[in-house]
């Protein structure tokens, strides 16, 4: 089972929405990380049941764009933002799309869920980058995006998980997850996210970023969540 949850309210004179895919049940430490977290005042929930990530996505965005929200702010339930006030952050900045960074959900991978497209193909960035940085793919776990600029100017769908994905018995061609279709339609309108390499994120299943100072270096530790 799949489901989605949003919370509405009002940034100043934007309209925001907090949207949280789904499936099956979150973990106690995502639930209390979450309860935590500063929302935007005066918020909605919304809920929705059954849906896979591709059609989950799709379907947070139109009910957005019917409520004329202005921006959407993802958290996935596998998804853990460090500080109470990560999300007013990513809504404080005024870029089309801008994301944390956590590590993909791939076995045996510890690097983050940000790629760069070399002579077509994905590379992973690397956690040695600060600040903000320009990527071609980012994960949708914690980002922002805003709905008129990026959505209201792409063809449906939006999201497409085309990972073993067959239609009329073919295989759909190129294998991507939704979080890759979005990203290369943005592509197609001008568009390329930002990362903020500081804003860390856990991604439960898989490691928690430490990033330490030793000897005026930075360094990376990683502990398996």
């Amino acid at each position: 089972m799949g489901a989605w949850e949003t919370f509405l309210g009002r940034v100043g004179d934007k309209k925001v929405c907090v949207a949280i895919p789904h499936t099956g049940t979150v973990s106690f430490h995502w639930a209390i990380r979450f309860k935590s977290l500063l929302m935007p005042n005066g918020t909605l929930m919304y809920s929705e049941q059954g849906l896979p990530w591709d059609l989950s996505r799709e379907k947070i965005v139109e009910v957005c764009i019917k409520e004329n929200v202005d921006e959407i702010v993802w958290v996935d339930s596998d998804t853990i933002p460090r500080t109470d006030k990560d999300i007013l952050k990513l809504i404080e900045y005024d870029f089309p799309v801008v994301s944390g960074v956590y590590i993909a959900k791939k076995q045996g991978y510890k690097l983050p869920a940000v790629w760069k497209k070399i002579n077509g193909e994905y590379h992973p960035m690397t956690l040695d980058n600060r600040g903000l940085h320009y990527a071609d793919v980012i994960g949708m776990g914690f980002c922002k995006t805003k709905v008129k600029e990026t959505f209201g100017k792409m063809k449906k769908p939006w999201f497409y998980f085309t990972l073993n994905r067959y239609v009329d018995g073919i295989k759909v061609s190129p294998e991507l997850s939704e979080d890759f279709w979005y990203c290369e339609k943005l592509k197609e309108i001008g568009i390329m996210p930002i990362v903020d390499f500081d804003l860390l994120c856990d991604h439960i299943g898989t490691c928690r970023i430490s990033i330490v100072e030793k000897d005026g270096k930075r360094e990376v530790e990683m502990d398996v969540i």
